[in-house]
């Protein structure tokens, strides 16, 4: 739902600022420059997302194969780790090339990336009870 009413949200920036403005209204350059360039981060976020989550998925799932049920911490981060680098080198890439420079676009993705995969690590502990209460309450779990 969330990317369905950004693509509404840039669309409906675009037709805004198709239409003429008020002949009174002195910032329609400014308006567009802000809100021109939206429906570049809905693509970016779009992008990055779906290429994030499934390599996520499929990481989490060969992890799981060769390893079985031990070591989730490896599963978890590992995934993440190769999940979050491609959302985030997708995402940085497809909304900011010809906007600032790539040495910022590096910045961005590096910190970008270091900061996802930190808040998996400090919240792994929450993911494990969360985990093993759905395993707990889940009758046809490894079934």
């Amino acid at each position: 739902m969330g990317f369905v009413v950004s693509f509404l949200a840039s669309l409906t920036f675009w037709a805004v600022i198709q239409l003429p403005a008020h002949p009174d209204y002195t910032s329609q350059a400014a308006f567009e420059e802000v809100l021109g360039v939206v429906w570049r981060f809905v693509f970016a976020s779009l992008a990055g997302y779906l290429a994030g989550q499934l390599l996520n998925a499929k990481v989490l799932t060969a992890i799981k194969d060769r390893w079985g049920e031990k070591h989730m911490w490896a599963r978890l981060i590992g995934s993440t780790l190769v999940g979050e680098a491609a959302d985030t080198v997708i995402f940085c890439v497809i909304a900011w090339v010809g906007v600032v420079g790539w040495a910022t676009i590096a910045n961005l993705a590096v910190v970008g990336f270091l900061y996802k995969v930190s808040v998996e690590v400090v919240f792994l502990p929450i993911t494990y009870a969360v985990i093993n209460l759905v395993k707990k309450h889940e009758p046809n779990y490894g079934k």
